[in-house]
């Protein structure tokens, strides 16, 4: 389900949490709550990963399950989409469990439009990016969470 063109470590998706992150995150969710960040599919030879598992272990002098940076990096966006309420679990429902605008709109009996900008308002709550347009009344941009840039 990850996007072949773009891969994130767990250190860079913690200090930038940009709207790409957040949905690329998002669409590997299940697998890094389990503690596995997604290995990064560009080093493909032969059918084989050669890239394996990253490294997430912590630095020397640091006492942590290799996993905790991954798993962490989860609680931390969960935690932020929290804050966006159904918003956030409309992000959650159309990024990780590949629900549909139009299934959600199905389900909650609300015009796709709205069901787009709610998970445009839930995606604001993952970002670092739209601390301004939050202040601003921020809209979003539909084309970069529902289909790219």
């Amino acid at each position: 389900m990850s996007d072949l063109q773009e891969w994130y470590s767990p250190e860079k998706v913690s200090k930038h949490w940009t709207k790409r992150q957040v949905k690329w995150v998002l669409r590997n969710l299940i697998d890094i709550k389990l503690g596995f960040w997604p290995p990064d599919e560009r080093y493909k030879k032969d059918g084989l990963k050669t890239a394996g598992r990253v490294n997430t272990a912590p630095k020397k002098g640091y006492y942590q399950a290799h996993w905790e940076n991954v798993v962490a990096v989860a609680a931390v966006l969960e935690k932020r989409l929290e804050k966006a309420g159904a918003d956030g679990l409309l992000a959650i429902g159309f990024y990780t469990a590949g629900q549909s605008v139009e299934d959600l709109a199905g389900f909650l009996r609300v015009p796709e439009g709205e069901i787009i900008k709610r998970i445009e308002r839930g995606m604001g709550f993952g970002t670092n990016e739209d601390e301004k347009e939050k202040n601003n009344e921020g809209q979003g941009n539909l084309g970069a969470f529902c289909g790219g840039e």
